[in-house]
Protein backbone atom coordinates (compact mmCIF):
# COMPACT_ATOMS: atom_id res chain seq x y z
CA UNK A 1 0.00 0.00 0.00
CA UNK A 2 1.30 3.09 -0.67
CA UNK A 3 0.71 6.10 2.21
CA UNK A 4 0.61 9.10 0.07
CA UNK A 5 0.63 10.84 3.68
CA UNK A 6 4.31 10.82 4.00
CA UNK A 7 4.17 12.57 0.46
CA UNK A 8 2.05 15.53 1.54
CA UNK A 9 4.47 16.86 4.07
CA UNK A 10 2.37 14.84 7.05
CA UNK A 11 -1.09 15.93 5.65
CA UNK A 12 -4.23 13.52 6.31
CA UNK A 13 -4.44 12.15 2.81
CA UNK A 14 -5.89 9.22 0.94
CA UNK A 15 -4.38 5.97 1.08
CA UNK A 16 -4.35 4.17 -2.27
CA UNK A 17 -3.81 0.34 -3.26
CA UNK A 18 -2.14 -0.93 -6.25
CA UNK A 19 -4.76 -3.26 -7.97
CA UNK A 20 -4.95 -5.05 -10.58
CA UNK A 21 -6.60 -3.73 -13.39
CA UNK A 22 -8.29 -5.62 -16.16
CA UNK A 23 -9.62 -3.55 -19.49
CA UNK A 24 -12.24 -5.13 -21.94
CA UNK A 25 -12.94 -3.73 -24.96
CA UNK A 26 -15.61 -4.00 -27.47
CA UNK A 27 -14.23 -3.38 -30.96
CA UNK A 28 -17.42 -4.69 -32.76
CA UNK A 29 -19.94 -1.86 -32.93
CA UNK A 30 -21.41 0.48 -35.47
CA UNK A 31 -22.27 4.51 -35.26
CA UNK A 32 -25.36 5.61 -36.09
CA UNK A 33 -24.87 9.17 -34.92
CA UNK A 34 -24.62 10.70 -37.97
CA UNK A 35 -26.45 8.57 -40.59
CA UNK A 36 -29.85 10.33 -39.99
CA UNK A 37 -29.43 13.23 -41.29
CA UNK A 38 -28.09 11.84 -44.39
CA UNK A 39 -31.07 11.93 -47.12
CA UNK A 40 -32.04 7.91 -47.61
CA UNK A 41 -29.60 6.63 -46.09
CA UNK A 42 -31.40 2.97 -45.92
CA UNK A 43 -31.20 2.62 -49.41
CA UNK A 44 -27.19 3.64 -49.11
CA UNK A 45 -24.99 6.54 -50.57
CA UNK A 46 -23.82 7.51 -54.05
CA UNK A 47 -19.99 7.91 -54.18
CA UNK A 48 -20.71 11.31 -54.06
CA UNK A 49 -22.36 11.45 -50.99
CA UNK A 50 -19.37 9.01 -49.84
CA UNK A 51 -16.55 11.23 -50.75
CA UNK A 52 -18.27 14.57 -49.63
CA UNK A 53 -19.03 12.56 -45.93
CA UNK A 54 -15.20 11.70 -46.00
CA UNK A 55 -14.28 14.83 -46.97
CA UNK A 56 -16.16 17.39 -45.23
CA UNK A 57 -18.15 15.68 -42.49
CA UNK A 58 -15.20 15.93 -39.52
CA UNK A 59 -11.05 15.96 -39.29
CA UNK A 60 -10.56 12.40 -39.13
CA UNK A 61 -6.64 13.66 -37.48
CA UNK A 62 -4.67 16.42 -36.27
CA UNK A 63 -3.58 18.61 -39.04
CA UNK A 64 -5.54 17.13 -41.89
CA UNK A 65 -4.14 17.38 -45.26
CA UNK A 66 -6.13 15.75 -48.59
CA UNK A 67 -4.06 13.53 -48.78
CA UNK A 68 -5.20 11.74 -45.19
CA UNK A 69 -8.77 12.51 -46.78
CA UNK A 70 -7.75 10.71 -50.44
CA UNK A 71 -5.91 8.14 -48.07
CA UNK A 72 -9.09 7.50 -46.14
CA UNK A 73 -11.58 6.97 -49.34
CA UNK A 74 -8.70 4.86 -50.50
CA UNK A 75 -8.58 2.62 -47.49
CA UNK A 76 -12.53 2.09 -47.01
CA UNK A 77 -13.19 1.43 -51.13
CA UNK A 78 -14.08 -1.78 -51.72
CA UNK A 79 -11.24 -2.68 -54.20
CA UNK A 80 -12.76 -6.67 -54.29
CA UNK A 81 -16.17 -5.55 -55.03
CA UNK A 82 -17.08 -5.62 -58.29
CA UNK A 83 -19.33 -2.57 -58.63
CA UNK A 84 -17.59 0.01 -56.51
CA UNK A 85 -20.88 2.43 -56.58
CA UNK A 86 -23.49 0.30 -55.22
CA UNK A 87 -24.82 2.23 -52.98
CA UNK A 88 -25.35 -0.37 -49.81
CA UNK A 89 -21.58 -1.03 -49.91
CA UNK A 90 -21.06 2.59 -49.71
CA UNK A 91 -23.05 2.94 -47.07
CA UNK A 92 -21.24 0.28 -45.02
CA UNK A 93 -17.98 1.65 -45.85
CA UNK A 94 -18.68 4.87 -44.40
CA UNK A 95 -20.03 3.34 -41.46
CA UNK A 96 -16.94 1.30 -41.37
CA UNK A 97 -14.97 5.01 -41.60
CA UNK A 98 -16.89 6.66 -38.84
CA UNK A 99 -16.39 3.48 -36.94
CA UNK A 100 -13.16 3.03 -36.44
CA UNK A 101 -12.44 6.72 -36.47
CA UNK A 102 -14.66 6.68 -33.34
CA UNK A 103 -14.39 3.52 -31.58
CA UNK A 104 -11.62 1.23 -33.33
CA UNK A 105 -8.67 3.15 -33.32
CA UNK A 106 -8.82 4.94 -30.36
CA UNK A 107 -9.32 1.39 -27.99
CA UNK A 108 -6.59 0.18 -30.00
CA UNK A 109 -4.70 3.38 -28.70
CA UNK A 110 -5.76 3.41 -25.60
CA UNK A 111 -4.96 -0.68 -25.38
CA UNK A 112 -1.71 -0.79 -26.23
CA UNK A 113 -0.94 2.17 -23.72
CA UNK A 114 -2.45 0.03 -21.09
CA UNK A 115 -0.70 -3.08 -22.34
CA UNK A 116 2.91 -0.82 -21.96
CA UNK A 117 2.23 -0.37 -18.69
CA UNK A 118 1.78 -4.38 -17.89
CA UNK A 119 -2.04 -4.00 -17.54
CA UNK A 120 -4.41 -7.16 -18.46
CA UNK A 121 -6.03 -5.69 -21.75
CA UNK A 122 -8.90 -8.04 -23.71
CA UNK A 123 -10.68 -7.12 -26.60
CA UNK A 124 -13.78 -8.75 -27.02
CA UNK A 125 -16.66 -8.67 -30.20
CA UNK A 126 -20.38 -8.86 -29.64
CA UNK A 127 -22.64 -9.61 -32.85
CA UNK A 128 -25.64 -10.28 -31.29
CA UNK A 129 -28.47 -8.19 -31.28
CA UNK A 130 -32.55 -8.58 -31.42
CA UNK A 131 -33.93 -6.35 -34.51
CA UNK A 132 -37.54 -6.68 -33.03
CA UNK A 133 -35.72 -4.35 -29.65
CA UNK A 134 -33.77 -2.12 -31.67
CA UNK A 135 -34.82 0.98 -32.54
CA UNK A 136 -32.31 0.84 -35.43
CA UNK A 137 -32.54 -0.98 -38.83
CA UNK A 138 -31.18 -3.90 -39.71
CA UNK A 139 -28.50 -2.70 -41.71
CA UNK A 140 -26.82 -0.89 -38.87
CA UNK A 141 -25.64 -4.33 -37.46
CA UNK A 142 -24.60 -4.12 -33.58
CA UNK A 143 -24.44 -0.44 -32.45
CA UNK A 144 -21.78 1.26 -29.72
CA UNK A 145 -23.56 0.12 -26.45
CA UNK A 146 -25.52 -2.79 -28.08
CA UNK A 147 -24.23 -4.93 -25.72
CA UNK A 148 -25.43 -2.98 -22.60
CA UNK A 149 -28.86 -4.40 -22.07
CA UNK A 150 -27.83 -8.01 -22.10
CA UNK A 151 -24.92 -7.23 -19.90
CA UNK A 152 -27.21 -5.81 -17.26
CA UNK A 153 -30.06 -7.58 -17.69
CA UNK A 154 -32.58 -5.80 -19.66
CA UNK A 155 -34.37 -9.10 -21.49
CA UNK A 156 -35.33 -10.16 -17.94
CA UNK A 157 -38.16 -7.45 -17.78
CA UNK A 158 -39.84 -10.03 -19.88
CA UNK A 159 -38.75 -12.60 -17.48
CA UNK A 160 -41.86 -15.73 -17.27
CA UNK A 161 -41.77 -16.96 -13.05
CA UNK A 162 -43.93 -19.90 -14.25
CA UNK A 163 -41.79 -20.99 -16.95
CA UNK A 164 -38.53 -23.42 -16.54
CA UNK A 165 -35.32 -22.04 -17.05
CA UNK A 166 -35.00 -24.19 -20.49
CA UNK A 167 -38.02 -22.46 -21.39
CA UNK A 168 -37.35 -18.89 -20.83
CA UNK A 169 -37.17 -16.80 -24.09
CA UNK A 170 -33.39 -17.44 -25.89
CA UNK A 171 -32.83 -13.50 -24.95
CA UNK A 172 -33.06 -14.03 -21.57
CA UNK A 173 -30.67 -16.89 -21.56
CA UNK A 174 -28.30 -15.27 -23.49
CA UNK A 175 -28.26 -12.60 -21.30
CA UNK A 176 -27.97 -14.52 -18.01
CA UNK A 177 -24.78 -15.92 -20.44
CA UNK A 178 -23.49 -12.48 -20.93
CA UNK A 179 -23.61 -11.87 -17.28
CA UNK A 180 -22.25 -15.05 -16.10
CA UNK A 181 -19.21 -14.37 -18.50
CA UNK A 182 -18.34 -10.52 -17.40
CA UNK A 183 -19.22 -11.67 -14.06
CA UNK A 184 -16.17 -14.46 -14.70
CA UNK A 185 -14.47 -11.87 -16.41
CA UNK A 186 -14.86 -9.78 -13.25
CA UNK A 187 -13.29 -12.26 -10.86
CA UNK A 188 -10.90 -13.93 -12.80
CA UNK A 189 -9.45 -12.12 -15.98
Amino acid sequence: MVDLNKKLHGKKALQIRRARIRIIVNFKCSFLGLSPGIPGINNGINKTTFDNLVKHERKWVFNQTQKVLDAVIFQYTNWEWPNKTNPLVLRQQYMNVITDALFKAPAVRSAQAFVNNNISTYFYRFDHFNVSTLPFPPWAGVVHGGDLPYVFGGPFVKYDKSASEANQSAEIIFSRTIINMWSSFAKTG
